[in-house]
């Protein structure tokens, strides 16, 4: 079934193929209103982060891997410099950054993205993966993670996000990693629903609550079927066969 801990490792890559190209749509900060490009580190989002940072690569990247990846970063800081309001140029960089270990550069990418796209969740979404996953801010995480909420409460990873939050990290004694899967099936549409009853089921199969964990599961595989993916509608009846034994 679904592996919850992984979902942090590779939303990054997900939110730029899946949705990036919706998003850019929304309107953005007017170029007018765009600051210019500082040559300079700046801790406000409001301002471009520098594009000739000495970029902190982590100690266990290969000589070629710190090659390739300073390559790129060079090609989009070029590409930036000539075009400050390039969402997925900066985008790009921000996961150059993360790849290659520089945290607080992605951060600081990620930051000003949300300044010029205040519409959008993906960089909200991204800085929420990286203060609970690679910072382990978990305070910051919920922040960021709630504000990808706000900024597009249709999106099922987000509170997906947020529940692992919850589960494995933070405010593990409350109630708030059930409720906020509760509040996104209430959002949500299409087969995303599936994904968010199944990690509901999960949550009370791991609490021993049988009953609670074959309700949601039902309903994890009766939106399986509905979707026609009949695969994933067996794994389902399997697990439901395991718990009314």
């Amino acid at each position: 079934m679904n592996n919850w801990k992984t979902l942090g490792s590779f939303i990054v890559i997900i939110g730029i193929i899946g949705i990036a190209g919706v998003l850019w749509r929304k309107n953005p900060v007017s170029v007018s209103e765009t600051p210019k490009v500082e040559k300079t580190e700046s801790v406000a989002s409001s301002t471009a982060p520098s594009l000739v940072r000495q970029v902190k690569y982590s100690a266990d990247l290969s000589p070629e891997a710190r090659r390739i990846l300073g390559e790129h970063i060079s090609k989009l800081s070029e590409s930036l410099s000539n075009n400050v309001d390039d969402f997925g140029s900066w985008m790009n960089l921000a996961i150059q950054y993360k790849t290659a270990g520089d945290y607080e550069g992605a951060q600081k990418v990620w930051e000003y993205i949300s300044y010029l796209h205040p519409g959008e969740g993906i960089s909200l979404h991204n800085l929420g993966d990286l203060y609970h996953h690679y910072l382990k801010d978990f305070a910051k995480a919920e922040e960021y993670y709630k504000r990808s909420i706000d900024a597009d409460a249709t999106q099922g990873v987000n509170y997906l996000a947020l529940h692992e939050l919850y589960r494995y990290s933070y405010k593990q004694n409350t109630a708030a990693a059930a409720d906020i899967l509760k509040k996104g099936i209430a959002n949500v549409s299409g087969n995303q629903i599936i994904d968010l009853y199944s990690a509901l089921g999960s949550y009370y199969q791991a609490k021993n609550d049988r009953t609670n964990a074959i309700f949601y599961l039902t309903y994890a595989r009766d939106a399986a079927q509905k979707a026609g993916n009949t695969m994933l509608a067996a794994q389902f009846n399997d697990e439901l066969a395991t718990l009314k034994k």
